[in-house]
């Protein structure tokens, strides 16, 4: 296997096929499918399957939404997901909780890259009530060891471009 080759411990899918912008009930019963395989085939080689949400999986389906239902009904020794902040929120939904109710295996926020972009993300975020210090101490109470480096690594490449800005 490559990803294990090259060191990875992970290997993450960031989309579910479906047509017009619209996920359906139809598509989210095919990924828990293709994930539940997927997932344990790797496991049994010594990696971990997440899945990473982009907000169109929000779709209101039942007493929830079909995010839910791909929780749910995948199973939990063979699926992890990967939260991005941005988009979960972007979707609908609650990033502090979704971190909590979907096992979350690492997470990160979609920035830009260059600093005037990012400041102007962060700014926004804050406008639009995405608190980063509570999502991300939720994520670091709840055992989120990924998060926390690769928010490290963010901000000192923030601090690097600042510095030569």
């Amino acid at each position: 296997m490559r990803a294990k080759a090259l060191g990875s411990k992970y290997v993450m899918c960031a989309w579910i096929p479906h047509q017009d912008g619209v996920l359906t009930i139809d598509d989210a019963k095919k990924a828990v499918e293709v994930f539940n395989k997927a997932g344990k085939y790797l496991k049994e080689n010594g990696l971990i399957f997440c899945y990473h949400a982009h907000g169109y999986e929000f779709q209101p389906y039942q007493d929830g939404t079909l995010l839910d239902y791909i929780v749910k009904n995948t199973n939990p020794d063979y699926v992890s997901f990967e939260m991005d902040i941005f988009w979960i929120q972007f979707g609908g939904g609650d990033p502090v909780a979704r971190a909590r109710a979907a096992r979350t295996a690492t997470a990160h926020a979609t920035l830009a890259t260059k600093v005037d972009e990012a400041r102007h993300i962060m700014e926004t975020l804050g406008n639009i009530g995405i608190s980063l210090d509570g999502v991300t101490d939720t994520l670091l109470n709840d055992g989120l060891r990924l998060f926390s480096e690769a928010f490290d690594r963010l901000l000192a490449a923030v601090e690097a471009n600042t510095r030569r800005a």
